[in-house]
């Protein structure tokens, strides 16, 4: 049930983890649903000293519909290592890709630099707990998997710069000696922290579209901290569930309909700014050529 990723080649770039560095990394994917929410409801109890100070993070994605190329990551944790059990929250709205399998990707990236800075906080002299970082992404576990086994080529692997940067800063983490496991999580079956992770993703796509409005596709990934957070206890009444629901699908109606028309309105005035370029070119060869153009200029 529990694999742990180990490299079997010497490394060809500075993106791969290498074969000593990799046994700081235990990847849980195969894992039963029972099993893996059971242990994610354990991770992130307070009172589970058995399994000692602990950082215990939740990633999620969310894409829209319809496909723009904007993205929400949402990463929630407990920093159970200081008797602390509330919920830290971040909410980013992503921008140059509609692959929800990316702002997945995203999420997990987000979480490993926040322990990266858990780190620098604490110094040197102070060593970081055990990390846990729940996704209900098995495709996402697949693709760290590859990232430390170095199984593809890393022409192939390293195409998509969500990936090349966490390859890095998973590096920087077996530099530091900092373990972290990474475990599925069954989405959308009551798990608080992957509830939380889910709102603050969809919340991150949400803000985009009403702030920025921006459907440009953009080389590379661009990822933007938004400033929306959840209430510590965010467990809803049963009796505003319903009417909730149906105000935040109005909302996203509303936002989703401004957007496309913004991205209309784009579209018509660069389809104008294309047509007076094509007339004024049409105008600069008539006057060159003494107003004959085309194959009639040549033959003369």
């Amino acid at each position: 049930m529990t694999s742990s990723s180990q490299q079997t080649g010497a490394p060809n770039t500075h993106d791969q983890i290498s074969a000593y560095e990799a046994h700081k990394f235990k990847i849980i994917r195969d894992i039963d649903k029972t099993a893996a929410n059971a242990f994610a409801l354990q991770a992130s109890d307070s009172s589970a000293v058995d399994l000692g100070p602990r950082l215990v993070f939740f990633t999620d994605g969310s894409a829209t519909y319809p496909r723009q190329h904007v993205l929400g990551a949402g990463v929630t944790y407990k920093d159970l290592a200081n008797d602390s059990s509330s919920w830290v929250d971040f909410a980013y709205s992503v921008f140059g890709s509609d692959d929800s399998s990316v702002a997945e990707l995203i999420a997990v990236n987000c979480a490993v630099s926040t322990i990266l800075n858990e780190k620098k906080k604490r110094g040197k002299a102070q060593a970081l707990p055990q990390a846990f970082i729940f996704t209900d992404s098995k495709h996402v576990l697949w693709q760290i998997g590859s990232l430390l086994e170095a199984k593809s080529n890393p022409s192939n692997r390293l195409w998509n710069p969500a990936t090349k940067t966490l390859a890095r800063n998973l590096s920087r983490l077996a530099t530091r000696r900092i373990s972290v496991e990474f475990r599925w999580v069954k989405g959308h079956a009551g798990i608080r922290g992957n509830t939380r992770a889910d709102r603050l993703a969809a919340l991150g796509v949400r803000w985009c579209l009403a702030h920025l409005q921006r459907t440009k596709a953009y080389k590379g990934n661009e990822a933007i901290l938004t400033p929306h957070t959840l209430p510590e206890d965010d467990q809803e009444r049963p009796g505003l569930k319903k009417r909730k629901a149906q105000k935040i699908e109005a909302e996203d109606e509303e936002i989703l309909r401004e957007a496309g028309e913004v991205a209309e309105e784009q579209r018509v005035a660069k389809k104008g700014a294309k047509r007076a370029k094509r007339v004024k070119t049409q105008q600069q060869d008539e006057r060159a050529t003494g107003g004959v153009t085309g194959w009639t200029a040549i033959n003369k």
